[in-house]
């Protein structure tokens, strides 16, 4: 029920710029190494990735004036006990000739379960991703990059814990200074604000492979801007772009409860676009809504059992290449016309029409389109060329 360590007084010169030798009442550092003990004992006790912040102290006792650096003193944690959710403790700092100097009583720590990609990323950024790299969706012969987070990987409902202070600690990790100033203004209850926090975590995990693999770049997600343009796309940029002569990535982001994904392509693409859904959402309502009389009857030609999971790989295709065009679906499903389906590969073949409006004349607008289903969530990725490389290199 409780651990022993020794401690030594450190140096307090480098604490202030502006004092070399500051007046303390108290010493910070020396005072809050004792909680550090009792953290280090309760992972000795707690299997899983927990953490602690201390949250109350019944009293602090002081038996005498600050230590002299150098002055090694030894930590008592005694009565030591924790639970789901609470760790707490009696703590004395004793002196070499065994007075007791300091002494909190009823130490109080609040304990948090982290899922175990959150806190290897959280503690070292520059080697891990939040994220997954996605090896079924991604292919490397079209330079495609898919990264996804699951609530497997990272229960949502966790950021929320503590007042939020995982998601405010995943926030300064992974956006920069004006993201985070962004993310700020969004209503702090807001699902959304969760949502497009984890949808910049995962995209970024995806770019930052993409620019280590293609150019030996590696970047801290600080270092990646993810803006969006007046139709809503997604657009990297930062002062690494510098580096790799303007072959700035692709990107798109999709997300829907339960499952986020990201994905990322060569600059040199003219346009890029990923989509998830959620197969039982695409109930005969939403199909009716979706879809044109020539789709419905592809639809109609599969098996009864098959129909759902293909309505929702279908729609994801409309949404995969309407942020491919970046021109949005625009409430117009009609608009993305299905030509053709196959059923062993999960491919898609799908033309998408201007109607009437100007568009880039460079741009593909038929392009096959790969989907595929896993588990209760059907997706789609698309990624566009130019019909004339002449016009894509003007462009």
């Amino acid at each position: 029920d409780g651990a022993m360590a020794n401690v030594i007084v450190l140096q307090r010169d480098m604490m202030f710029a502006s004092r070399k030798n500051p007046a303390f009442i108290t010493d910070p550092v020396l005072l809050d190494q004792p909680g550090q003990v009792l953290a280090v004992w309760m992972n000795t006790q707690s299997p899983g990735n927990p953490v602690a912040f201390p949250v109350h102290v019944n009293s602090l006792e002081l038996f005498g004036p600050a230590l002299p650096p150098g002055e090694r003193l030894t930590c008592l944690v005694t009565n030591a006990f924790t639970d789901d959710v609470l760790l707490s403790s009696n703590l004395d700092l004793v002196k070499a000739d065994g007075r007791v100097w300091a002494r909190f009583t009823g130490w109080t720590d609040r304990r948090f379960e982290l899922p175990g990609r959150f806190r290897v990323n959280s503690l070292t950024e520059t080697d891990h991703h939040l994220s997954e790299r996605w090896d079924q969706l991604s292919d490397t012969r079209s330079g495609l990059t898919v990264f996804r987070v699951t609530n497997d990987l990272l229960d949502a409902g966790f950021l929320d814990a503590g007042a939020g202070v995982w998601m405010r600690t995943l926030a300064s990790i992974v956006l920069s200074r004006k993201e985070r100033e962004l993310w700020h203004k969004m209503p702090a209850q807001s699902p959304r604000r969760a949502e497009w926090l984890i949808g910049r975590a995962v995209a970024k995990d995806a770019v930052r492979s993409y620019l280590l693999l293609e150019f030996g770049l590696g970047l801290l997600s600080a270092d990646i801007e993810i803006e969006t343009r007046p139709g809503g796309a997604p657009f990297v940029h930062g002062e690494w772009t510098r580096v790799i002569d303007g072959e700035v990535p692709r990107v798109s982001i999709s997300h829907v409860s339960g499952f986020t994904v990201a994905a990322v392509a060569s600059g040199d693409t003219m346009g890029l676009g990923i989509d998830v859904e959620r197969i039982e959402r695409m109930n005969d309502d939403a199909a009716d809504i979706a879809f044109t009389p020539s789709e419905e009857v592809i639809l109609s030609s599969l098996a009864q059992d098959e129909r759902q999971a293909w309505r929702a790989r279908m729609w994801c295709a409309k949404e995969a290449m309407a942020k491919a065009l970046g021109e949005g679906m625009k409430g117009r499903p009609d608009m993305f016309i299905v030509a053709r389906i196959d059923r062993a590969s999960g491919e898609i073949e799908m033309e998408a029409s201007n109607d009437g409006q100007p568009s880039h004349a460079s741009v593909q607008r038929s392009a096959t389109i790969h989907t595929l289903v896993d588990g209760d969530f059907a997706f789609a990725s698309c990624i566009l060329t130019s019909s004339d490389p002449a016009s894509a290199t003007a462009e």
